[in-house]
């Protein structure tokens, strides 16, 4: 599995920098259902999510190995939750768990490594969207729809893509992500309905990527970054093509920009940003103007995977560093800090996925 430096945006001035922060406790009025990890005694990651702060753990292709939980859905009565298990053979095999019982998902190559980045339900069709590794040892991007492999064109055969997210509107499918040109360039883009859609990035001749998408009527959200000339990491969202930088903590250091979410008029782009002392602070824009989230600790890293927009109530989810280098699992709610149940309160775990229901 290829991974990026995400700490290595875009010079400009800051536009304003709340940090939200509220103790008062409050009575929910949704179910919160939030998918990750927790990790046992042994250092290993246990799937599972956490159903209004109750810990629900999903079986694994092997409990000595890591697993992985990177999407959830709610569908009626049932719960999907999608990621990727480690096998007795160390090959990671994508797949989802619906009501707990794990459905793997065919690889192209069963030696190699396939990852599930996104579901979605659609009526009683499941997609899940990722790549998977073919005998060439290259990334292929692509989705499951009921468990049928459907590859998608990348720039250069020859060359990873990454799939991050998927959506489904109507008939049409929109996948998202990026491909690498035959110049060794990650190129920011979306797969609508199979046909590949390229994005500028900031520089050409750097890397950029969509980490989310949304469509709303006529109009295309991706959430994502771009290194700009100077190597540093930059978050935005392109609209129907076009870019739209975000302010940043600290013009020398890099943010990053997880998930976009529209309401009537309103965008929300989740992730977080590097301060001028090097950490990394969880938080959002909204309409462009950053809103920092109080930490459990102001010297320790936070980071924001997932937001979820509800009424007048925001959903922030990720987890919090605390004071012990521990990574505690948890969500903002309106920038209250709701932490949540560990298996080991000494090791770490994050949420990857929220989903919010109204009661």
């Amino acid at each position: 599995m290829k991974f990026w430096n995400l700490f290595k945006i875009c010079p400009g001035a800051m536009l304003v920098s709340i940090i939200i922060s509220c103790s008062v406790p409050v009575t929910e009025t949704n179910d919160v259902y939030a998918a990750g990890y927790s990790t046992n005694a042994s250092d290993v990651y246990i799937p599972g999510y956490w159903l209004n702060g109750v810990w629900n753990e999903l079986p694994a292709l092997d409990e000595t190995k890591n697993n992985f939980v990177r999407s959830l859905v709610v569908s009626g009565t049932d719960i999907y939750v999608a990621g990727f298990c480690v096998n007795s053979s160390n090959v990671f095999v994508p797949g989802y768990w619906l009501n707990g019982v794990w459905n793997g998902l065919p690889p192209l190559d069963v030696t190699r490594h396939s990852y599930v980045f996104s579901l979605v339900v659609s009526d009683t069709d499941v997609y899940a969207a990722g790549y998977s590794t073919n005998a060439s040892d290259i990334q292929v991007p692509g989705y499951w729809l009921n468990g049928v492999w459907n590859g998608l064109p990348p720039l250069d055969a020859a060359k990873h893509s990454y799939v991050s997210s998927l959506v489904v509107s109507g008939t049409d499918v929109y996948v998202a992500g990026y491909s690498t040109n035959a110049s060794d360039i990650q190129v920011p883009g979306y797969w609508f309905n199979g046909v590949w859609n390229g994005l500028s990035p900031l520089d050409p001749a750097k890397n950029a990527a969509i980490t989310g998408l949304v469509v709303s009527g006529t109009d295309v959200y991706g959430s994502g970054y771009g290194y700009n000339s100077s190597d540093v990491l930059v978050p935005g969202y392109w609209l129907n093509g076009a870019w739209n930088g975000l302010s940043l903590l600290d013009a020398t250091k890099n943010s990053y920009a997880k998930t976009v979410r529209v309401l009537e008029e309103d965008i929300y782009v989740s992730g977080y940003s590097m301060n001028t002392s090097g950490v990394v602070v969880a938080g959002f824009w909204k309409n462009g103007l950053w809103q920092g989230l109080a930490p459990l600790d102001a010297t320790k890293s936070s980071v924001v995977n997932d937001l979820v927009v509800s009424g007048s109530i925001v959903y922030a989810a990720g987890y919090s560093m605390n004071s012990s280098d521990v990574q505690v699992p948890g969500y903002w709610r309106n920038g209250a800090w709701h932490g949540l149940s560990r298996i080991d309160p000494a090791k770490s775990s994050q949420i990857n996925s929220l989903v919010i229901i109204s009661k």
